[in-house]
């Protein structure tokens, strides 16, 4: 059985979880795109994806299982979107150096295509260690939040980031929201994806994968 949590506060615990989503993210074409560099890339990726951690403690959720193995950043996105946060390209380009211009496009671009005037949860990371891959713990994680949207009638929203990832959405009861957007210039694309909560259904477990 596996058991899904909120992370509990501390540093070291966010240095954990950040390592875990550089680990897990450092595959995909976005990433490969955004840092060529194999060997710098999933240490600056959890330098800076690392930051949505401590944001989703302020503003969101973090969720992880009982053995650290796993790691989903959840924000609370109201109507008008996301807030700025003080500082953020200044911390931006500290983490990522000199593939801070490819991030700068990247989450531009995430931002332009990212819905707004309604409240919703927003997927920002979901990652499970290389070594756990395939073995249900991603639908774990992802079913443990979904499960309380759906009792508080709240949708979610999230980029899938491969053809693999966006099927596992689609299971989950997310739908194509617009069309797929390019990560940068002659980048691989992502896939929006929006979740309406489902009413008077029941609750799937949320615990066990």
């Amino acid at each position: 059985m596996t058991t899904i949590i909120d992370a509990p506060p501390g540093t070291g615990e966010d240095r954990t979880l950040a390592a875990i989503i550089g680990e897990a993210f450092s595959h995909l074409a976005v990433s490969r795109h955004l840092i060529p560099d194999h060997g710098a890339r999933a240490a600056v990726l959890a330098r800076h994806l690392g930051q949505n951690v401590e944001l989703a403690r302020g503003i969101g959720r973090l969720l992880t299982d009982t053995e650290r193995r796993s790691a989903a950043v959840w924000l609370a996105v109201p109507d008008t979107g996301l807030p700025d946060v003080v500082g953020y390209e200044q911390r931006r380009a500290a983490a990522c150096g000199p593939h801070t211009g490819r991030f700068t496009e990247f989450e531009d671009r995430m931002h332009k295509n990212h819905p707004l005037g309604k409240h919703h949860w927003y997927l920002a990371l979901m990652a499970v260690h290389p070594d756990q891959q395939g073995q249900g713990l991603g639908s774990t994680l992802l079913r443990h939040q979904l499960v309380m949207l759906d009792r508080s009638g709240q949708p979610a929203y999230l980029e899938a980031a491969d053809p693999r990832s966006r099927r596992l959405y689609l299971r989950h009861g997310f739908s194509d929201h617009g069309q797929p957007f390019a990560c940068g210039h002659a980048g691989p694309f992502l896939w929006p994806m929006w979740r309406e909560p489902r009413t008077g259904q029941p609750a799937t477990s949320a615990v066990s994968a």
